[in-house]
């Protein structure tokens, strides 16, 4: 599961407290195998929704690329890109699953 993947190693990129740009490399694959099996099936709305989270992650993820002395000043912590990143993920994944319902443990 490509999205699974990309969740597990952005998680160890957040929990550290230190992030360097080198650890930013290793988002490449992950985020190539993700962005290749985001597809556009479904209603016109849900399409609209993908193409904007697409958009969003894309954006994060270019801008984590940017070297470390030639980014400006809003963007020198990769902390909010990599959240970006990571929620863009999470709602394009429930975006997709349009059977997706919250499971209710019965009681009793």
């Amino acid at each position: 599961n490509p999205d699974l993947f990309l969740v597990c190693l952005l998680g160890g990129l957040l929990l550290p407290s230190v992030n360097h740009d080198y650890t930013l490399a290793t988002l490449t694959a992950p985020v190539a195998m993700s962005f290749a099996a985001w597809d556009a099936a479904g209603s016109s709305k849900s399409k609209i929704l993908n193409r904007l989270l697409l958009f969003a992650a894309s954006f994060a993820y270019t801008a984590l690329l940017i070297p470390h002395t030639f980014k400006p000043l809003y963007l020198k912590n990769s902390l909010p890109l990599l959240f970006l990143l990571l929620t863009a993920l999470a709602l394009q994944t429930l975006n997709r699953r349009s059977d997706w319902t919250p499971v209710i443990p019965k009681t009793g």
